[in-house]
């Protein structure tokens, strides 16, 4: 952990681009380290298109390594310059400065709540992920309301101890558009999917997503975490092409999908413009950003 230390001390005093890998975990932080005491960092990162996109906070302990040097940061710094240079409007990095006479989990977990920031937040103790706001900071720990954008009915008020708290992503802009329509969203009542089964019924209902133009959630039957989420494109004999959405509600880009990969079954969610978690963000998304 020394060397660890170390290393990000380096980083920041050089102002270094980083990758930071973790322990037992895929996803790697890319950003420049802005804040370091003697347990944790907080990294400001960035998107694959080399826009700001909010911080972390991350524990020492779920750290494995600290890159400074390799081809992906070279791209990235190549993105994050063009993106300067064509002048690419995003929501803003971070604005808070942290102190050095506070421990750096504190200041994060005490400006989230002050300023109902929604946060993603793995519990290390169960190897659980959270998103959510914190409704209240005790002596030992949080209170987190958690919400599960994919099944309303699953939100929770869980409590944490600090010590489980090792990650927390904060004010990046799938967070950000979801702080925005929080107090909407928690108002609605879940919408469970319809399992279709009949090649007819699928192909009632995807022409009507087509001619209605709504959005819709296809779950391909037997992988549920493959999912599609935007509108029906065209529809012919041997499938369809969908024009998707993110998960910040912006376009996608688009997916083309046989009718074999539904030949079981087929499950799909309507999403109304009144209910929809993407429709939302993406209004929300208007008001925040300007057009590029």
């Amino acid at each position: 952990m020394d060397s660890i230390l170390t290393d990000l001390k380096y980083a920041q005093s050089k102002q270094f681009l980083v990758n930071i890998f973790q322990k037992n975990q895929e996803v790697v932080y890319t950003g420049y380290v802005s804040a370091i005491d003697q347990t944790g960092l907080v990294i400001e990162t960035f998107s694959d298109t080399g826009l700001p996109d909010g911080a972390v906070y991350l524990d020492l302990e779920v750290i494995e390594e600290v890159e400074f040097d390799s081809d992906d940061l070279d791209n990235m710094l190549f993105r994050i310059a063009n993106a300067a240079e064509e002048s690419l409007i995003d929501i803003h990095g971070i604005t808070e400065q942290f102190t050095a006479d506070q421990p750096l989990l504190n200041q994060v977990l005490t400006q989230a709540l002050n300023h109902e920031w929604v946060l993603m937040i793995m519990d290390q103790q169960e190897g659980t992920f959270y998103e959510g706001q914190i409704s209240k900071l005790t002596a030992t720990g949080i209170e987190l309301e958690t919400f599960n954008k994919f099944n309303y009915s699953e939100n929770k008020a869980v409590t944490l101890p600090f010590s489980a708290v090792k990650l927390v992503e904060f004010q990046g802009r799938e967070l950000t558009l979801q702080a925005l329509i929080m107090p909407e969203m928690l108002k609605q009542a879940h919408q469970p999917s319809v399992k279709v089964l009949s090649t007819l019924e699928k192909e009632q209902q995807l022409a009507r997503a087509l001619a209605q133009q709504t959005y819709i959630a296809l779950i391909p039957d037997g992988n549920r975490q493959m999912f599609f989420v935007g509108k029906v494109n065209s529809i012919n004999e041997s499938g369809m092409v969908m024009n998707l959405v993110d998960m910040s509600g912006q376009f996608g880009g688009y997916v083309l999908l046989r009718h074999a990969r539904f030949e079981k079954s087929l499950q799909l969610q309507t999403i109304s413009k009144r209910s929809t978690y993407w429709f939302k963000r993406t209004s929300a998304l208007e008001q925040s950003c300007s057009p590029f």
